[in-house]
């Protein structure tokens, strides 16, 4: 009984509450008397709230739900900014296939129409792609396919088939291995100012430029076509909710109504209660109207919210009104009777659950914290109009059920009560062993949402994301923003390497940057898929595509100094995002700003071996990060490939090589001059002994020409020069390469059969053999090159971006902190009382993820927000239960608990009631104790003192 007393006001208090009662009472009075203008005031406020709310419009871009302070958010926008645009959506044709004159026909006019449309940055298909071909002078870029000579012929098709197959940056991501799927890629461009409508405006030019297409040529057989991405997804995400709110609000509504006339038998305690739920949600909206808030996937809850929340409070105070009526009071003084009685726990329970919202302000999403503050602001209407308005209409006195309301009460919890009361002990061991149950769930939560989930099962956007994960890459961009000189090889390199670290994670690939093209681009001109070793060659290939509408959304126009390295996630699913990221960060963490370029021909002695073997370990993980980017386990044997290749040295057959190949080059017609057979013979022999793993330097193959043909003129010899130094390179290279190769083909089976996975093995082979090696500048400076002139400085700056990055990090700040228990103390003044309030509180949370946990659905930003709406309910139950029953307890024992405590009421600690009955006229309360000196007492009050009257 001691703690029992702790937790109920002391006479002090009581004294101190019955002269804010008059205070409180004296306005209440004042809104009663004035009830009529009260009525017309609120009317006058709702219509004006109505008004503005007419302005509230709907926001489907998901850049605006994200906080703009976050440097990750910032990056995103300013990829956004600088690249004309950063969301990306896809167009998927299905067919039995697509390699079809119809079908290609289709996606050419589809790609065409969507290039004109406004919002629309950029569209990407197999009808418009680019396509490098070697030719005899070097390299042709066009298209893969020409719009005015579209395959039709078997041949035709079957060609362009094999051509698809062959290039992974067109299979698997704008066309399916299977043929059964094409995309059309469409970059969103940036909405500027006003972005919270036009990506939804887009989206639906989009959709009705297809419609419209099809409707007018016809859909050719078999053929269905989908939309994907996440400005798709938001789209549909937003039609959803909105086609569920038309059937969800309804629903909540009527059963409200069930609920209420069940509960309370009268038509006021239906419309009443509903009358504040309306009236706040209007002037929520009117408020959003008024400081320019849209509604976006989270604030249009809030209606739905405040018919759950905002009613709760128009209910006890109807409740507490119809007592004092059923017990033969006027309208007025039930009214006022009712408000003294209810307005602190009222107040109590709407503070708290607002600060519960309220605590959503500090997430670091900002749907989650406009929903949380609007719900806070539309719970703190709800209270305000409770308080004015309930009284005001309760006083008009249109009304009260019949005592067989309480009788109804009763019967209906009463056999509950009785199993409370009675079997305390029971319901202990019950919820203890609930709450070990739910803790047990708990630990089996998985901190994953797929956001593919929202889409309603077996949609047609539902089902193009699932193409998208079956068929292609995915839709979620991975995108990392690169600074630096990207024509620089030591750029480029650093570029490749991140393309080959990304592939190799489980849920990425596709990854594409500015380095994988000019990589492309010499591999159909020198047959190497690598990066060329100078800036010239580099420069040369940039040259040929830098005018490209489809470049700009890998590099800036103009000098290119910021580009793109970007790929795909699979899906949607947390995990996938998380590993994705970490796996880049993992990387981005080993690396310096500044990036080192150290010509190994100028090394000798200590250092040299120490480049060797820091050589070998990164050839070691660019080749082991090919295995993975194709799904094939590497050989143990990986790194003494590696470690033969770095330590490998000329021989007579590579020495041979590079005699045939300087020979056969002087007999060409491509040599800049003619020399004499005999020159020529002695020519090839005096550059094959001076080769070394790199060829033959500038300087060795002009003393070599100066020997063998001295009488060439001075122009003919440099350029003569700049080709034999290229030729013994390639020729050394080939010999060192075709060696490595044949060694990992032998002890990787698997690796024969990849055309690909051979393509870009060979292709870090290549970019191994040049004489330049790339590492962290901190790494040079431990070898003490910087006097040596081996050493030159590249800045790199390398940074995530991309809507993968933003959503991990979102995810990343979940649950945000509830502050309640130190609360619900201070309110009741009482440790003992908060703590005693916590507990059902923290049984609800536990009780509702525990079955998370058991159902197995991910723990995500929005089913987080859990935590805060069953915190708000239970604190309205916890308050308005100890209340009562603190008032309840007072009126009984006479003179407050310190009576009960001194002897009024028996001091034991387990007091309980036993029974509650109502006779229409006077109320009978039993309290009964456990085993005691002193006998059982029953008390009998009448009306007025049990309402305070």
């Amino acid at each position: 009984m001691k703690q029992v007393a702790e937790a109920v006001e002391s006479d002090e208090q009581r004294q101190r509450r019955t002269e804010s009662d008059g205070a409180h009472g004296s306005f209440t009075q004042l809104v009663i008397r004035r009830r009529g203008v009260v009525l017309t005031v609120t009317l006058l406020l709702v219509g004006v709230a109505a008004l503005a709310a007419t302005r509230v419009r709907l926001n489907a871009d998901f850049v605006t739900y994200l906080n703009a302070k976050n440097p990750l958010v910032r990056a995103y926008n300013y990829v956004g900014d600088v690249f004309g645009g950063n969301e990306t959506g896809m167009v998927l044709v299905t067919a039995p296939d697509v390699y079809q004159p119809a079908v290609l026909l289709l996606l050419d006019e589809l790609t065409e129409a969507y290039q004109a449309i406004d919002g629309v940055d950029y569209a990407t298909s197999l009808t418009n792609t680019l396509e490098f071909a070697g030719t005899e002078w070097g390299i042709e870029v066009g298209r893969l396919v020409r719009r005015d000579a579209l395959p039709a012929t078997e041949g035709e098709l079957a060609e362009l088939r094999r051509r698809v197959g062959a290039n992974p940056r067109i299979s698997g991501n704008l066309v399916s291995a299977d043929g059964t799927l094409a995309a059309i890629q469409l970059r969103f461009a940036n909405g500027g100012e006003d972005r919270q409508s036009t990506t939804f405006a887009t989206v639906q030019r989009v959709v009705g430029a297809t419609r419209a297409l099809i409707d007018a040529d016809g859909e050719p057989p078999g053929v269905e076509v989908h939309f994907g991405g996440m400005p798709f997804l938001m789209y549909n995400i937003s039609l959803q909710i909105a086609k569920n709110m038309a059937v969800l609000v309804p629903l909540i509504v009527a059963f409200l109504v069930l609920v209420l006339y069940l509960g309370l038998r009268h038509w006021t305690g239906v419309v009443y209660p509903l009358v504040v739920v309306l009236v706040s949600s209007v002037l929520v909206l009117g408020i959003m109207g008024v400081l320019g808030l849209p509604i976006d996937l989270l604030s249009g809850l809030v209606p739905v919210v405040l018919i759950v929340l905002g009613s709760a409070d128009g209910i006890h105070y109807m409740k507490r009104y119809y007592e004092h009526r059923s017990g033969g009071e006027p309208a007025p003084t039930a009214a006022l009777g009712a408000y003294q009685e209810i307005r602190v726990p009222i107040v109590l329970t709407t503070v708290t659950t607002m600060i519960g919202f309220g605590s959503l302000a500090i997430s670091k999403v900002a749907i989650i914290r406009q929903f949380g503050l609007l719900t806070a602001l539309g719970l703190f209407c709800a209270l305000v109009v409770t308080l004015v308005l309930l009284p005001a209409l309760a006083a008009f006195g249109v009304g009260a059920p019949r005592s067989r309301t309480e009788r109804a009460h009763i019967q209906l919890i009463g056999g509950l009560t009785r199993v409370v009361t009675h079997a305390p002990r029971t319901v202990l061991v019950a919820g203890l062993a609930t709450a070990l149950a739910a803790g047990a769930g708990m630990v089996l939560i998985v901190k994953s949402v797929d956001w593919t989930l929202c889409l309603e099962r077996g949609s047609s956007p539902h089902r193009a994301e699932l193409l998208l994960r079956d068929k292609l890459a995915g839709s979620l961009p991975l995108q990392l923003l690169v600074r630096g000189d990207l024509l620089d090889p030591a750029t480029l390199l650093a570029m490749r390497r991140l393309e080959r670290r990304i592939d190799a994670l489980p849920t990425v690939s596709k990854s594409q940057s500015l380095a994988s093209l000019i990589a492309e681009m010499n591999a159909a001109v020198n047959g190497r898929y690598s990066i060329p070793d100078t800036r010239e060659g580099a420069a040369n290939l940039w040259f040929l595509i830098e005018d490209e509408d489809a470049i700009e959304q890998l590099v800036v126009p103009g000098t290119p100094t910021e580009g793109l390295v970007q790929a795909r996630v699979a899906d949607w699913e947390t995990p996938s995002i998380r590993n994705a990221v970490e796996g880049v960060d993992e990387w981005l963490g080993s690396r310096t700003d500044a990036m080192a370029v150290v010509d190994t021909r100028e090394l000798d002695g200590v250092p040299d071996v120490a480049v060797r073997a820091r050589r070998t370990e990164d050839l070691v993980d660019q080749l082991g990060w090919e295995f993975a980017g194709r799904g094939v386990e590497a050989p143990a044997a990986l790194d003494v490939v590696a470690g033969a290749f770095v330590e490998w040295t000329p021989d007579g057959l590579a020495r041979a090589r590079v005699r045939e190949a300087v020979r056969r080059y002087l007999e060409s017609a491509e040599a800049e001059t003619t020399i004499p057979p005999l020159s020529a013979r002695q020519l090839a022999e005096l550059l094959a002994g001076a080769a070394t793993v790199w060829g033959v330097d500038a300087a060795g193959v002009d003393a070599a020409v100066r020997a063998a043909a001295p009488g060439i003129d001075e122009w003919e010899r440099e350029a003569l020069d700049l080709s034999l130094e290229r030729i013994t390179f390639d020729a050394i290279g080939r010999q060192r390469v075709g060696a490595a190769m044949a060694t990992l083909e032998a002890a990787a089976p698997a690796m024969v059969r990849d055309s690909l996975l051979r393509r870009n093995v060979r292709g870090a082979f290549w970019e191994a053999h040049g004489p330049l090696m790339v590492v962290n500048g901190t790494v040079a400076e431990g070898w003490g090159l910087e006097e040596s002139g081996a050493v030159r400085v590249v800045p790199v700056s390398i940074g995530r971006s991309g809507l993968a990055s933003v959503l991990a990090q979102m995810e990343a700040e979940l649950l945000p902190t509830q502050i309640r228990s130190v609360l619900l103390s201070l309110v009741f003044r009482s440790p003992v009382a908060g703590g005693l309030m916590v507990v059902p509180l923290v049984a609800t949370i536990a009780v509702n993820f525990g079955a998370m946990g058991y159902l197995s659905l991910g723990l995500d930003s929005f089913t987080a927000m859990v935590a805060s709406i069953a915190i708000g309910l239970g604190v309205d139950y916890s308050i308005h239960f100890t209340h009562r029953f603190r008032q309840e307890l007072a009126r009984v024992s006479g003179r407050g608990i310190h009576g009960a405590a001194c002897g009024h009421l028996p001091a034991h600690p387990s007091v309980r009631w036993s029974d509650f009955a109502h006779d229409g006229h006077r109320r009978l309360v039993h309290i009964a104790v456990a085993p005691s000196p002193l006998p059982h007492r029953a008390s009998s009050v009448s009306p007025g003192s049990i309402m305070g009257t």
